[in-house]
Parts: C-alpha cells; sequence; structure tokens
C-alpha cells in the first residue's frame, strides 16, 4: 500500500497567494457585515432613546394636565415650567438634536427631527420612514414614527396635530 506523509506535500506558489487571496476576501466579508451590523444597532439604539424620551416628555405632560386641567402653552422644551419634567431628563433625542414641544392649553406635539435633524416637510399621512424619519407624538399618540407600519384612520395627520397647537388659547 502506498502511504503519503504530509510532510512531502507542499502547496505551489500558485495555490498559497490564491490561498491568501481568498482568506483575505473571507475576512473583509466578514469584517463589513461586523460593520453593518453594529451601525444598525447604533441606529436603532438611537431611535430607542428617542422614542423613551419622547413618551417621558408626554407622560410628564398628560400628569401635568390631570392635576392643572390643561396644558402649558409652550413653543419649545426651554418654556416649559419647572416642576413638569424631572430636571435630571434628557431633553435632546439619540442623535443629539434638541427634542420640540410645541403646546396649548388642549393638545400638545413632541417631536423629534430623527437622525438627520432636518423636518421632514411633507407630513402628508401617517407615514413610517426609516431612521431618517421625524418622530411626532400629538397627545399621546404616535403620529409619524420609524419602524411602523400602520397608518391610522383614528390618528390625526400629522399635519393636523401641528395645526392643533398653532395658538395657545382655551382647551377645546
Amino acid at each position: 500500500m502506498y502511504e503519503e506523509s504530509w510532510d512531502d506535500w507542499k502547496a505551489s506558489r500558485g495555490a498559497r497567494a490564491f490561498g491568501r487571496v481568498l482568506l483575505s476576501i473571507v475576512l473583509l466579508v466578514v469584517l463589513v457585515a461586523s460593520i453593518r451590523g453594529c451601525r444598525e444597532s447604533i441606529a436603532r439604539r438611537r431611535t430607542r432613546v428617542t422614542l423613551t424620551r419622547i413618551r417621558d416628555i408626554s407622560v410628564a405632560l398628560e400628569n401635568h394636565a390631570s392635576k392643572a386641567g390643561r396644558y402649558p402653552c409652550v413653543r419649545s422644551m426651554r418654556e416649559l415650567p419647572a416642576g413638569i419634567l424631572a430636571p435630571s431628563r434628557e431633553s435632546s433625542d439619540g442623535w443629539g438634536h434638541p427634542i420640540q414641544l410645541i403646546a396649548n392649553a388642549g393638545n400638545y406635539v413632541v417631536f423629534s427631527f430623527g437622525s438627520d435633524g432636518k423636518a421632514d416637510v411633507a407630513y402628508t399621512g401617517n407615514t413610517f420612514y426609516a431612521d431618517t424619519g421625524d418622530l411626532v407624538m400629538h397627545n399621546g399618540a404616535w403620529v409619524h414614527h420609524p419602524h411602523l407600519s400602520m397608518p391610522s384612520d383614528r390618528l390625526p395627520m400629522p399635519s393636523e396635530a401641528f395645526a392643533s397647537v398653532a395658538t395657545c388659547g382655551p382647551a377645546a
């Protein structure tokens, strides 16, 4: 019987070069996939942070309204009277942009301009964009929010939500 030893076998120069190239390609693919996964994970985390902060502000406004009988009339987070939000409450979104607030006696809108920091100008419906989209909560309900695909006839259009806080006046 014929026996062959691994010591006798030597890969050719071309085979070794091909092996190195193939190994480099595999490592590059793994690296690119890892980087993409990390970026997506970071984007999801920033969105979750923003959703939580907006929801917390909404809860604080609802609590205030249940005691005072109305929402405060404000055009920004800075105008919010002391004591409504906890002092340690963060007022920026997950991307470092300020969270926006507009409220009158009967309605409020809390929103973030999303990762791009720019307002989505076409609030034509309850559309739900990717991570760059705005996050808009009106009177405790999401009307514009990424990662959801359920437009609702029961919710106001985002443009209607903004129109509802156009003036400060008595509760409707």
